[in-house]
């Protein structure tokens, strides 16, 4: 028994205390007995914990296990067995549960089962997981769950991941460690259900494939009536297709955008590679201004040259070698409107000149 213990690893500032407590073991080695009650807190939250197990030298039974955390309780069982390898398996009942207790902005009562299995052969980890919830609610909506994913050889892969609140739905599957071979898709009537301070309605449909640094990203949907941080947006539509390597496109369109100016259009594309690109922006406003930038390569510049309106030309006062140039210029429909000495840098041993042209 115990009274007042308090976490070892910590004391000056502890992770967790025990008022009070009770181990009690009997048997023998070969067939033993064993329970334990706690009382602690643990991240400013009251715990019980009581646990009933027996067990031999290959093996322990967990026969009851009851934790009352978070205004509710989990109540679960399960065996472990350490001979010949590591393995178990653990079975629980999750019981009005509310999140909100350790996050304000997430109040609500959940309810659910969670089966898990694990194992530790020679090859590494693996586990399997499935969590389902029902009768639950989170921030006043309805939510339900259907998880089940598994870890094995360094891979972690989501069977299936269906989450219901209120009226939007999210699913997401495939394989989440690198490479990645994931979809999902979010359909939301009530943005609200799924994230505070945020209304409108979204549709989305994603894949991520592809180690990290080729990663492959493809993404479609339309949002409608979006609020969020005092921004709003009437309508907008997507469609993406985004490479590390390889050729990239984007599409983004937006109308009745309103972030500190009223926008009445706006549209955003990308075209290219990482290394060669075109990206232009146009905007319509109540003063009718439209701005158009372009980044990329040689190919970039001479395909925008024809649209653009404005050049930022920063000139060079030296002669480096090199095997690609920027596009010939007829300086008949180009006037000069600024022009800017440019210093050289901290690494610098030339000076520049920032020269605006705008087309006659």
């Amino acid at each position: 028994a115990w009274r007042d213990l308090i976490d070892p690893m910590n004391p000056a500032e502890p992770a967790w205390r025990s008022a009070r407590g009770e181990l009690v073991a009997g048997g023998r080695i070969e067939a033993w007995q064993a329970r334990l009650s706690a009382d602690a807190e643990a991240e400013g939250q009251q715990v019980s914990l009581s646990l009933r197990a027996a067990g031999d030298l290959e093996q322990a039974q967990i026969e009851q296990l009851r934790l009352s955390a978070l205004g509710g309780r989990i109540d679960g069982d399960g065996r472990i067995r350490w001979q010949p390898e590591l393995r178990g398996n653990f079975n629980a009942r999750l019981r009005d549960l509310d999140p909100g207790r350790l996050a304000e902005a997430f109040p609500g009562r959940i309810n659910g089962r969670l089966v898990a299995r694990f194992a530790l052969p020679e090859s590494g980890p693996d586990a399997r997981v499935n969590l389902t919830l029902e009768d639950s609610e989170l921030r006043e909506y309805p939510l339900s769950a259907d998880i089940e994913a598994s870890y094995a050889r360094e891979v972690l892969n989501i069977a299936r991941a269906r989450v219901r609140s209120g009226d939007s739905q999210l699913r997401l599957s495939g394989r989440v460690t690198p490479p990645l071979a994931v979809q999902g898709e979010i359909d939301s009537p009530d943005l609200a259900a799924l994230v505070p301070d945020v209304a409108g309605q979204l549709q989305l449909a994603f894949t991520a494939a592809g180690d990290l640094d080729a990663l492959r990203l493809h993404a479609e949907g339309e949002a409608s009536d979006v609020v969020a941080a005092g921004v709003s947006i009437g309508h907008a539509t997507l469609d993406t297709d985004i490479a590390m390597v390889g050729q990239s496109r984007l599409r983004l369109d937006i109308t009745d955008l309103l972030a500190g100016i009223p926008i009445q259009s706006l549209q955003l594309a990308l075209d290219g590679t990482v290394e060669d690109h075109l990206l232009s922006l146009d905007a319509v406003a109540q003063d009718g201004e439209i701005n158009f930038a372009v980044i990329g390569g040689a190919d970039v510049f001479r395909a925008a040259l024809p649209r653009a309106d404005r050049i930022y030309w920063t000139e060079i006062h030296a002669s480096p070698e090199g095997d690609v140039h920027f596009p010939e210029i007829d300086f008949a429909d180009w006037q000069e409107v600024s022009r800017e000495a440019l210093p050289p840098g901290e690494k610098d041993t030339v000076t520049a000149t920032l020269r605006v042209l705008e087309r006659r």
